[in-house]
């Protein structure tokens, strides 16, 4: 038996409207550049696959190195002062 579900979540909690923080370009090959059009701090940085599980952190928030990462569509999660924002990111 095998089952599948597909959660869909890229909601913003807090106070941090979702299009304050944007990510240049998308899809993205190499290097992929957050771009924070807020007052938020950017605090922590996670790469998850769509099936939920943890891939990477990463420790520079301006542009992320994704060169080792492989293909497909992934789930960032931006932690910032204020909340937390869920972006996808396709990585070609």
């Amino acid at each position: 038996t095998v089952s599948t579900e597909v959660i869909d979540d890229l909601s913003t909690t807090g106070s941090l409207q979702a299009g304050s923080i944007k990510l240049s370009p998308n899809p993205a090959a190499d290097q992929v550049r957050i771009i924070n059009n807020s007052n938020a701090e950017i605090q922590n940085i996670e790469l998850y696959s769509t099936s939920g599980k943890w891939v990477r952190n990463f420790t520079r928030f301006e542009t992320l190195d994704i060169s080792t990462i492989n293909s497909g569509m992934y789930l960032l999660r931006i932690e910032t002062d204020s909340s937390t924002v869920n972006k996808r990111l396709i990585i070609k």
